[in-house]
């Protein structure tokens, strides 16, 4: 009882912290927004600097940009998921299409944002087959990429988000009796489409209106991607945030704080639209539904399939044309191959890429191997209060990290590798909890208790009976969380102040030079970096349970 009681008061420390962090984050950034910065000696409130803030070039605009592409971006993998479910969950291989989403998601979004763009660009893949086909020399004189209106920036979040969706949507599909729906609609005369829009889809959204928000949240104020997709005169709001909190200049921080206060307003605006959204979606439901018609949403359902597969193709041939640019020799437009592939740029650019993917390793292992035993001790003691650590996921990064960095400078805290994994822990631990909180509950407590009644210590049961029945949901919890902590780029641009760099922030400041040679290589590299860890979650429970058939899928 008392061990116990201890682990719990442990879990709720941890809980504490990490809630105290992101509160002193959010304070970090509001008191400076206000003009109290007592670093450069300001301690009267003042409203000077959100008035700045308010009068930055483009400021309007990029706002506009940031609600306009977060919102749109979010309802097209929403929509594009349900309709995806209602046509393909009757067939056999739905698990297989499953099995191409789970690899998409584990790719970073800044590799899949590089990738995208050697597809779509005027002289990416895409335009050079239809070049051609059509019998043109030369890239067309058009704007598709950082497009001024943030379309190719919808399409690149959409493309990452929608994998992220559907397999939260197929979690949730577990937990609506499905078949059982589907024979009682099938009897009324509805068609299977149909009928599972107009009884399990709002069933399903209501059970992943979390993962929504948090996409939501991601989309309108994301930072790598747009810089690579989104426009640049204005950027988004976000972008135009690090702008300022990246300046050499520390009065810079107050307008960048102030902006930073503005795109949480501008969050609330996308969370208020979007529940009007569901308001009307609702009234049209209804009216849907007690229209009585029993067909018609089959074109519909055709034309999501369509999209979703088209752009699913998109990023995959992307993550494709990251290998092939790194190898690329001379490629002239409009060849669809390289003259010839050479390692030339591995053997100029690889030892860079090497020396910044040693310190991405590092710190990835380290946020990853404490943010399990945090997992570990929250799912032991703190079960009723989880919803508190996934704060980090449903706040945008671009709010609370400026405070967290002028904090740092306010305590004369310098940029270090143990802040950046610190830093790291507060997105990896969520994900982490959200791994392995089915299988932790999933174990038959009887196994612990014959331990127990055998004699056995607590924490030798617990090392000994409950670890390694967890050891396949572990490995792959293990493998998310160095794939979250792998693709952070502001939180590493920010705390590590460049004192501390990786391989994304790294593929990210090459985004601008324009050399796809360089940038293929980098995205590569980063790409493997998260995706071969999966590699070696799927293979060692096979490898170690070998002779245990039972224990070979966790």
């Amino acid at each position: 009882m008392g061990r116990s009681l201890h682990i719990r008061w442990l879990a709720i420390a941890v809980l504490v912290v990490a809630a105290s962090v992101l509160l002193s984050g959010l304070l970090g950034v509001v008191l400076p927004a206000f003009g109290i910065f007592p670093v450069l000696g300001r301690t009267e409130p003042s409203l000077l600097f959100l008035k700045s803030a308010l009068s930055v070039p483009g400021v309007w605009r990029a706002m506009l940009l940031s609600l306009g592409t977060g919102l749109l971006s979010t309802a097209l993998a929403c929509v594009a998921t349900l309709l995806l479910l209602a046509a393909l969950t009757r067939h056999a291989r739905f698990n297989r299409l499953l099995e191409f989403a789970a690899p998409l998601l584990a790719v970073p979004h800044a590799a899949a944002a590089f990738g995208i763009a050697f597809v779509i660009a005027p002289s990416g893949w895409a335009v050079r087959l239809f070049a051609n086909l059509a019998g043109f020399d030369r890239p067309p004189d058009v704007v598709i990429l950082n497009d001024p209106f943030g379309l190719s920036l919808v399409l690149g979040l959409a493309a990452k988000e929608i994998p992220f969706l559907l397999l939260m949507a197929v979690t949730a599909l577990s937990q609506t009796r499905p078949a059982q729906s589907a024979r009682i609609f099938s009897s009324l005369g509805y068609d299977h489409v149909t009928g599972w829009l107009k009884v399990i889809a709002p069933q399903v959204y209501h059970r992943i209106r979390l993962p929504i928000f948090a996409v939501l949240c991601f989309s309108v104020s994301v930072v790598d991607v747009a810089l690579i997709l989104g426009p640049s005169t204005p950027p988004t709001l976000s972008v135009l945030i690090t702008r300022f909190m990246s300046a050499p200049d520390l009065s810079e921080r107050l307008v960048g704080s102030a902006l930073a206060v503005i795109q949480f307003g501008v969050l609330l605006i996308a969370f208020l639209a979007w529940l009007s959204l569901e308001r009307l979606s609702s009234l049209f439901l209804k009216k849907w539904i007690n229209s009585g018609r029993r067909h018609g949403a089959q074109r519909l359902v055709n034309a999501a399939v369509i999209f979703v597969f088209g752009l699913m193709s998109v990023l995959a041939v992307g993550i494709v044309s990251l290998v092939v640019w790194s190898f690329a020799g001379f490629w002239s437009f409009p060849d669809l191959w390289p003259d010839q592939l050479t390692a030339k740029n591995w053997t100029r650019f690889g030892p860079e890429a090497l020396a910044v993917l040693g310190p991405t390793l590092a710190v990835a292992t380290v946020s990853s191997a404490v943010s399990y035993g945090l997992a570990l001790l929250l799912l032991n003691g703190a079960q009723k209060f989880l919803g508190f650590i996934y704060l980090a996921l449903l706040l945008p990064q671009v709010v609370f990290l400026p405070g967290i960095a002028n904090l740092m400078l306010a305590m004369d805290i310098g940029a270090s590798f143990w802040a950046v994994v610190s830093v790291h822990i507060l997105f990896v631990l969520p994900y982490m909890v959200l791994a392995l909180y089915g299988p932790f509950n999933g174990i038959d407590p009887r196994y612990r208790s014959i331990a127990l009644g055998l004699g056995v210590h607590p924490f030798r049961v617990f090392l000994t009976v409950t670890l390694p029945m967890l050891l396949g949901p572990s490995l792959a919890a293990l493998a998310i969380g160095f794939a979250v902590s792998v693709a952070q780029y502001l939180p590493t641009l920010l705390i590590g102040a460049g004192r501390v760099v990786t391989i994304t922030t790294e593929a990210v400041a090459l985004a601008s030079g324009g050399d796809r040679r360089v940038i293929g290589l980098y995205g590569l590299v980063q790409t493997l970096a998260a995706v071969l860890p999966f590699g070696v979650a799927i293979i060692l429970p096979a490898v170690i349970w070998r002779n245990r058939k039972g224990m070979q899928n966790g």
